[in-house]
């Protein structure tokens, strides 16, 4: 065996070689399944930290859109005179107002899947393509 240069003589079985693969991959998982678990528990951390601040911004959105509202009503109440009749007309203006807006973007979204149904499986949807997904 000495006289073949490029000859080197085994060291370990097969079965061994295998054996010893086979616990660095379990090795391995549990290493990078631990990292995860750590890096979840970080994430939910500061996701249950900034849940408070999210609450209070949809709250505060909601009664700046509500106070707006009715300050848009007051100005087309005082511009048809500023009496009883002028403020429910104004309500009924700004609720018309809203109404069509919903309507509106009822009906471009039925536009818009329905197109897509059209356009058949062979069309990608663009949330479904990263290339065409809006942030």
């Amino acid at each position: 065996m000495a006289s073949r240069p490029n000859y080197y003589p085994p060291e370990k079985p097969l079965a061994q070689v295998l054996s010893e693969f086979k616990n660095e991959l379990k090795e391995f998982a549990a290493t990078r399944i631990a990292i995860l678990r750590v890096e979840m528990q970080e994430k939910f951390a500061a996701a249950s930290a900034a849940l408070p601040a999210i609450a209070v911004g949809a709250v505060l959105s909601l009664f700046a859109a509500v106070f707006l509202s009715v300050a848009l009503v007051a100005v087309i109440a005082m511009a048809l005179g500023g009496g009883a009749g002028a403020w429910a007309g104004a309500f009924a203006i700004i609720g018309a107002v809203y109404l069509l807006l919903w309507l509106g973007d009822w009906i471009w979204r039925q536009r818009v899947e329905d197109a897509w149904a059209e356009a058949g499986a062979h069309t990608a949807r663009p949330e479904t393509r990263p290339d065409l997904a809006t942030e």
